[in-house]
């Protein structure tokens, strides 16, 4: 497996992914614009050939926003979202980042399970923020608090 930042060549498999496992409507264009962003942080993780998984996430000032995290669903439950998860917070300390925020759906057991396995921690909800009327969990990790 190669973590790698994201490539312009890989935009159209992130719009597959993120259509096929997020409520996400992303254009293989809108992508490739994005990274040349100076805040835009694009990550994949691939196995030779194949996109096994995307993090995305922006850095303004001293924080950190989780944008998206995507992974292939026949390749969950194998450690690739804690790969991610491990990586975001990594580059959270190099770039000097004090937090890092990100919201989830309420009804995504997994990932907000995955989210306070690393220590964040449910700060507000925004009810019905999503499309289908689902409420999202707004989640913050502290940082400083979070290890040295």
């Amino acid at each position: 497996m190669t973590l790698r930042r994201m490539r312009a060549a890989d935009a159209e498999a992130v719009v597959a992914l993120t259509h096929a496992t997020l409520d996400a409507h992303y254009s293989a264009e809108s992508l490739r614009v994005e990274l040349s962003e100076p805040n835009a942080h694009q990550w994949v993780l691939c196995e030779g050939d194949q996109l096994v998984a995307w993090l995305d996430f922006r850095v303004v000032l001293d924080e950190v926003e989780l944008i998206e995290i995507a992974v292939a669903a026949a390749r969950r439950r194998q450690g690739h979202g804690r790969r991610l998860m491990d990586h975001l917070i990594g580059q959270g300390r190099d770039l000097g980042a004090a937090v890092i925020h990100l919201e989830v759906r309420a009804d995504n057991a997994a990932a907000r399970a995955l989210y306070e396995a690393f220590g964040f921690g449910a700060t507000g909800l925004r009810r019905r923020y999503y499309r289908d009327g689902a409420d999202a969990v707004l989640y913050q990790l502290l940082l400083a608090r979070h290890g040295a």
